[in-house]
């Protein structure tokens, strides 16, 4: 990426002429880097829009909801510890 990175540089630092050719410090990658790697693009397709969902069809009823008796839990082992002989 090196070679294919352009210079990036704040307004405050000296400008080099064109015809130098030096290769780049890696600072100066890493700065020239973002706008290359957005230049390049990507194969993602574009994010499609959610909207509001189209909801239950006409007609349709769900099932009720199925109940089960409630179950009662024995005495916490403690009690029982303490009742047995």
């Amino acid at each position: 990426m090196r070679d294919e990175v352009e210079s990036i540089q704040p307004a405050w630092y000296p400008a080099k002429a064109e015809r130098e050719t030096s290769q780049r410090t890696p600072g100066q990658v890493q700065r020239g880097a973002l706008r290359f790697i957005v230049g390049l693009g990507t194969p993602a397709l574009p994010t499609r829009t959610a909207g509001k969902g189209k909801g239950r069809s006409k007609g349709y009823y769900p099932a009720s909801r199925i109940r089960f008796q409630i179950v009662k839990k024995a005495k916490t082992a403690k009690n029982r510890a303490s009742t047995s002989p």
